[in-house]
């Protein structure tokens, strides 16, 4: 099969591009042909920016970027994410020329201005049903109010002619996703619920006190309060790793409460921490699509620590292989749980973690999956 995969690229390396580099990988690995049509945001200046946010909202800028590809060529092609340079214009644009779309939703940008569904330090619904002029009141957008009002009306114009609707199968990460998505009125038969997966990692059993945490060190993420609750708690023989970009500058006044920040690593960085730590923290204030953190730890047979509502959302497991938590207040007692527990626990719940990954979230699994939806978007079409 010859595919195309169209994705944009945010400043910072992410989940969603971990999700499309696995995908392509797989693929290759099953013999099929994949091309990446890719941009990337981290390359715009400030008048860059602007007329990205133009192309955004009319996407004048699609056509030119496809003119590198033979597009008729392809079996199937897979968008990925489409902001800020790409638009989601392409997906009707390559409806209309007869060619097999799917989307994967790995965010809510089709719906909320700034993707997340989060605003004021708490989670928000206010434009699931419509964009609501909160989102420009409230600065939703990069607390800017031109640039919140511009995305406003480029989302609600979307919406308004179905842009997404126009890919014959919306890819969605979890159960939580596609909830949202038909409640915004999305057709639910459109959306189809896929996973991620990653590779196996050869699992150790000896591990040290580390507990990390991956991910932006920003509010929405929970970082500020682990931080807080860690410091309170002040955990024996235990050390705190923070991986993920962060704005801190003081950050060696940390390293007296044995945390320690490590900036953005590689994946394979990531992977030899999970691997050597004993357990991994999400503290997201976010409804968060699918968590390939908690999938990568799995792998490496690593428990998480998480919200109850982000357990809930659609994780498969085997046994216990979480710590849940109703909310960040709780987390000072988490802290305590998980530095404390008892060997044998841990060893159950790492097992747990390990099994859950091999019967759920395998490339194998995924594969076939991945291959029911092309297949099923190609007959649409024909």
């Amino acid at each position: 099969m010859k595919i195309l995969q169209i994705h944009n690229r945010y400043r910072d390396w992410g989940g969603e591009d971990t999700v499309q580099k696995l995908e392509r990988e797989l693929l290759e690995k099953y013999g099929h042909s994949v091309d990446l049509l890719e941009v990337k945001n981290s390359e715009l200046g400030a008048i860059g920016q602007i007329h990205a946010m133009k192309s955004y909202i009319t996407g004048r800028n699609y056509e030119k970027l496809l003119n590198a590809f033979e597009i008729g060529t392809y079996d199937i092609i897979h968008v990925h994410n489409t902001f800020l340079q790409i638009s989601p214009h392409i997906i009707r644009f390559l409806r209309e020329s007869k060619i097999p779309v799917v989307v994967t939703l790995h965010n809510y940008r089709y719906l909320c201005i700034n993707g997340l569904l989060f605003v004021d330090s708490a989670r928000c619904t206010s434009c699931v049903e419509s964009v609501s002029p909160k989102s420009i009141i409230r600065k939703c957008y990069k607390s800017h109010q031109i640039a919140s009002l511009g995305l406003s009306c480029a989302v609600k114009m979307h919406r308004h002619i179905k842009l997404i609707e126009y890919a014959n199968i919306l890819i969605c990460p979890s159960e939580l996703t596609r909830k949202i998505y038909s409640d915004s009125g999305v057709p639910r038969d459109k959306l189809v619920v896929k996973s991620h997966f990653t590779f196996k990692q050869k699992v150790q059993m000896q591990r040290e006190n580390l507990v990390i945490f991956v991910g932006r060190v920003s509010q929405e993420k929970g970082a500020f309060k682990l931080i807080e609750a860690w410091i309170k708690v002040k955990p024996l023989d235990y050390k705190l790793i923070m991986i993920g970009n962060h704005e801190i500058d003081n950050v060696k006044d940390f390293e007296r409460h044995n945390i320690f920040f490590t900036g953005q690593l590689d994946r394979e960085d990531v992977i030899n921490l999970m691997l050597r730590a004993k357990f991994n923290v999400v503290a997201t204030e976010l409804f968060e699509t699918f968590g390939m953190v908690v999938l990568e730890s799995m792998s490496c047979g690593l428990p998480s620590a998480m919200p109850e509502y982000y357990a809930g959302a659609g994780i498969e497991t085997i046994g216990e292989a979480f710590v849940t938590f109703k909310n960040n207040d709780e987390l000072e007692d988490v802290i305590t749980n998980i530095t404390t527990i008892d060997s044998s626990k841990w060893l159950e719940m790492s097992e747990s973690a390990k099994k859950s990954f091999e019967k759920f979230y395998t490339p194998e699994r995924n594969y076939k999956e991945l291959m029911d939806i092309y297949h099923q978007a190609i007959e649409e079409s024909s």
